[in-house]
C-alpha cells in the first residue's frame, strides 16, 4: 500500500496548523485560529443583534449603570481599545429547577439523607 496519501495528508494538516497558528497580543502565547477576526466579529454581531431584537432591555438606570461600569472594566482588561464595546441588562425571567426537573425535587424533599 503507497504511503504517500498518507504522507501528503500529514504534510497538508502540519501546514495548516502552522498557518492557522497567531500569537495572541495581550498573553503573548500562540492559539489556533480557525475563523478570521472579521468573520467571528460578524457572527458576534449578528448574535448580538438577534439577541437584542427577542429580549426586553432593562431601564432601570442603577443597574444599567452597574454593568457598564464593570464591562468596562473587563473591556480595558482585554486591551481591545479598537472593539465596539456595548453592555446591556436583559430582563429575563429567573427559571426554578422545579420547572426543569420535578422528579429530582420530589427525590429532595422525600429523602431521609438531606440535612
Amino acid at each position: 500500500m503507497p504511503r504517500w496519501p498518507l504522507l501528503a495528508s500529514l504534510t497538508g494538516l502540519t501546514l495548516l496548523l502552522l498557518v492557522a497558528c497567531q500569537t495572541v497580543p495581550i498573553t503573548g502565547r500562540s492559539q489556533l485560529q480557525l475563523l478570521p477576526e472579521s468573520e467571528e466579529m460578524r457572527m458576534g454581531l449578528q448574535a448580538y443583534q438577534e439577541i437584542l431584537r427577542k429580549s426586553r432591555i432593562s431601564h432601570d438606570p442603577a443597574l444599567n449603570d452597574l454593568v457598564t461600569r464593570v464591562g468596562r472594566r473587563i473591556a480595558e482588561a482585554t486591551g481591545r481599545r479598537d472593539l465596539p464595546w456595548e453592555f446591556k441588562v436583559v430582563v429575563t425571567r429567573i427559571l426554578r429547577i422545579e420547572q426543569w426537573l420535578p422528579e429530582a425535587v420530589q427525590y429532595y424533599q422525600a429523602s431521609p439523607h438531606r440535612s
